[in-house]
């Protein structure tokens, strides 16, 4: 009931009760959603100027740098994690984390942190703005003194920038405590 009020609550192990659940559904058939996705695609194809550096560009240029490598894309919370959801494609699991919802801004580094501890032979990337960044800026400790070599892309846009777009789209343009 955190976000969104439950009709009925179940605690148990999420294996077993996923198991037990997917038991009892009807199998689902969405080939109609897909198509009209597909179509949709086509007709509002994602575009930005690619003759200056921006932030789609930058994380696209990521992805082509690592999309035949052996390497892990970890984001943090903001509109570069929708740029990359957009741009970066991964099949291999566990090799593109993001938070997903209702995600914390700080959450990037930390996860990059881990994901290196985890995987210490593998490049980590790290994408986060300048704002996430400020909230985990002392895990630089935890990297240094750990001797994780960790690539870090930070966007430097000034502001809480998914935020103040929300701000500008939504409320008005009545901007508040989003300028760093």
């Amino acid at each position: 009931n955190k976000n969104v009020k439950v009709d009925a609550c179940i605690i148990g192990d999420v294996k077993v009760v996923l198991r037990k659940l997917n038991a009892r559904l009807d199998p689902m058939n969405h080939e109609e959603w897909v198509a009209h996705i597909e179509r949709m695609k086509d007709m509002y194809p994602l575009r930005y100027d690619k003759s200056v550096l921006t932030g789609p560009y930058v994380i696209e240029q990521i992805y082509e740098a690592t999309k035949d490598k052996d390497s892990i894309i970890v984001t943090d919370v903001g509109q570069h994690q929708m740029w990359a959801h957009q741009h970066v494609h991964r099949e291999e699991s566990r090799t593109f984390i993001s938070s997903g919802g209702l995600g914390t801004m700080g959450f990037g580094f930390p996860a990059a942190i881990g994901a290196k501890i985890g995987n210490p032979d593998v490049p980590v990337i790290a994408i986060s703005g300048d704002g996430g960044m400020q909230m985990n800026i002392q895990e630089f400790a935890t990297a240094v003194l750990e001797e994780l070599p960790l690539i870090l892309c930070v966007f430097n846009n000034e502001y809480l920038g998914m935020v103040r777009q929300w701000q500008k789209l939504f409320y008005g343009k009545r901007y508040g405590m989003t300028n760093l």
